[in-house]
């Protein structure tokens, strides 16, 4: 009984397997911290903490191992982590006041960091949280769609 009432008390609902225990416990209280805090984690080499910043949106979380969170964190650290990054340009769009994407670019021990990022703030929390299911890159962006301008 204790523990059940220290979880609820500290914000953890004990379910770690589901999607509302992944985002009650991601983000940062800004975009600008959060890609800080993500580019950081990154040149750590720091799975655990690249973790800490996502939600569960746009994952298959069934099970309790969290194994396409896990895969989808592996991804960006395998790809990214441990190079160095030194951002020089964040630009940020937003889709709607809780939807964003950040497009970062900088430099990096081996070679240049280009990166598209997308954020939001899940059921209107105050704090925002990577989603890393895969969005379209930089240097490839998705062509208009057809009768556009028209």
């Amino acid at each position: 009984m204790l523990t059940a009432l220290l979880m609820i008390v500290s914000g953890c609902s004990g379910e770690t397997g589901t999607r509302a225990a992944v985002d009650a416990r991601c983000g940062k209280p800004t975009k600008e911290e959060l890609v800080s805090s993500y580019i950081d984690a990154l040149n750590a080499n720091d799975r655990e903490a690249v973790r800490q910043l996502v939600d569960g949106y746009g994952l298959d979380l069934g099970g309790s191992d969290h194994a396409s969170l896990d895969n989808a964190v592996e991804k960006r650290v395998s790809s990214f982590g441990g190079r160095s990054i030194r951002l020089q340009k964040q630009n940020f769009s937003d889709a709607v006041p809780y939807v964003s994407t950040a497009d970062l670019e900088g430099d990096a021990n081996r070679g240049a960091y280009v990166e598209r990022l997308s954020m939001r703030r899940p059921d209107g929390r105050p704090n925002w949280c990577l989603s890393l299911q895969d969005t379209p890159s930089i240097t490839n962006p998705p062509l208009p769609t057809a009768g556009t301008g028209r």
